[in-house]
C-alpha cells in the first residue's frame, strides 16, 4: 500500500458510495435497514483497518469507531444482545468476512492482471497485492515507462470499484514529457474499452496515426484509424481521439507506391514496411539527402508524411530533387572507419 493512501477515509467514502446506491434503489424510507447496513459496513471496515493503521488512519478510525458506538447502541439498547453481538462479530463473523476478502483478492488480482496485460502493462511491476486497499472506491496507480527505458513515457492506471467489491480498470492517463519544453508535453486520457495499449498510446501521443482491427456484431474483422488531433482541440482544450472507418478513403499503399516511385526505394512497397506504417511506426530512409528522412501516417490529413530528423514535414519534390543533386556530385574514394551504430526502435529500410 502507498504511503498516501489512508485507508479509513477511503472506508468512509466507500460507504458514502454504497449509501447513495441503495437510496437510489430503494428511496429514503429505509433509515433503519440503512443505518443496520452502515453499522456492519463500517464495523467490518474498522475491523480490518486497525491492526496495522497509520497515525493518519487511526485518526479517522477513532472517529469511525465513535459512529459505530453510537449506531450500536440505537440499533441493540439491551446491554446484553451488544455484548452477544460483539462476541458472535469476533467469533463468527470477522473470520467468515477476512476469507472472502481472501478470495476476492486473489480473483480481482487476476482479473485485473489479464487487463493489464491487454495494455501492455506487466502486472508484476505493480505488486497490485500490495497497492490495492480494498477499501478506497477508486485508485490511481502511477508508472514510469510501462516498457522500455524511456522515462519520458508514463501511465496512471484508473481504477474503480464494481458493486461486488471488485476493482476494474476504467482506463488510464498516458503522458509523453518533453524535459527540454514543459509546456510541450502531451497527455490523454484512453478509456479500457478503447483497446488502445501502451505502445500505441505513445505513438498517438506523437501525433502518429494506429490502424485497429476488431470484430463486429456479425463476428467480421474491421478496422479503423485512429489519431489524436491536437490541432482541432475540445472545448476544455484537449486534443481529441478522431476514430476513421471503413467508409474513410484513404490508401496509403497507393501513397508509399508512390514515394518509392520517386525515390526508387521499391523496398518501401513491401509488406514489413506497410504493416509497420500501419502499427503507428516511423519507417526510417537511409541514405535519401544523405540525412534520415522518416516515413510515417497522418491518416487525418489522408497523407503518408516525409519528415527530417527534427520532425518538420518535408514536401516529396524537395526530397527528390536533393538526391538528384547528391548523385550529381562527382565521387571521390575515402577511407573511413566502420563504426556498428545502435539501431533504434524505428523500421529503417
Amino acid at each position: 500500500m502507498e504511503g498516501a493512501i489512508n485507508r479509513a477515509i477511503g472506508l468512509w467514502e466507500s460507504w458514502h458510495q454504497k449509501q447513495t446506491m441503495l437510496e437510489s434503489v430503494f428511496g429514503t424510507g429505509i433509515a433503519t435497514d440503512l443505518n443496520k447496513e452502515k453499522f456492519e459496513f463500517l464495523s467490518a471496515g474498522v475491523a480490518r483497518i486497525a491492526p496495522g493503521a497509520s497515525a493518519d488512519e487511526k485518526l479517522v478510525l477513532a472517529m469511525l469507531k465513535k459512529t459505530t458506538a453510537r449506531l450500536e447502541k440505537q440499533l441493540y439498547p439491551n446491554p446484553v444482545l451488544r455484548v452477544l453481538r460483539r462476541v458472535k462479530a469476533l467469533v463468527y463473523d470477522r473470520p467468515l468476512q477476512a476469507a472472502r476478502l481472501r478470495q476476492l483478492k486473489a480473483d480481482n488480482i487476476a482479473s485485473l492482471s489479464s487487463e493489464l496485460e491487454s495494455i501492455g502493462v506487466d502486472p508484476e511491476r505493480l505488486n497490485l497485492e500490495k497497492r490495492l486497499d480494498f477499501e478506497s472506491p477508486r485508485m490511481d496507480i502511477a508508472m514510469v515507462s510501462p516498457y522500455g527505458t524511456d522515462h519520458n513515457f508514463q501511465l496512471k492506471l484508473h481504477m474503480e470499484k464494481n458493486e461486488s467489491g471488485a476493482y476494474q480498470l476504467n482506463g488510464y492517463t498516458a503522458m509523453l514529457k518533453d524535459p527540454a519544453n514543459p509546456e510541450k508535453s502531451r497527455s490523454y486520457t484512453f478509456e479500457a474499452a478503447s483497446g488502445v495499449n501502451a505502445r500505441e498510446a505513445a505513438k498517438l501521443l506523437q501525433g502518429r496515426a494506429v490502424l485497429k482491427h476488431y470484430k463486429t456484431e456479425n463476428n467480421r474483422m474491421g478496422s479503423k484509424w485512429l489519431q489524436l488531433d491536437f490541432k482541432n482541440l475540445s472545448i476544455e482544450g484537449k486534443p481529441v481521439l478522431k476514430e476513421m472507418g471503413a467508409d474513410y478513403e484513404f490508401n496509403i499503399s497507393q501513397q508509399v507506391t508512390q514515394i518509392a516511385t520517386a525515390l526508387e526505394k521499391w523496398e518501401l512497397t513491401s509488406a514489413r514496411v506497410l504493416d509497420g506504417l500501419e502499427k503507428g511506426n516511423q519507417i526510417v530512409l537511409k541514405g535519401v539527402n544523405g540525412e534520415t528522412t522518416l516515413l510515417e501516417v497522418d491518416a487525418i490529413d489522408k497523407q503518408v508524411v516525409l519528415r527530417n530528423e527534427n520532425g518538420k514535414a518535408v514536401p516529396l519534390e524537395s526530397v527528390v530533387s536533393a538526391k538528384k543533386t547528391q548523385l550529381e556530385k562527382p565521387k571521390s574514394l575515402k577511407l573511413t572507419k566502420y563504426r556498428k551504430k545502435e539501431q533504434g526502435q524505428s523500421l529503417a529500410v
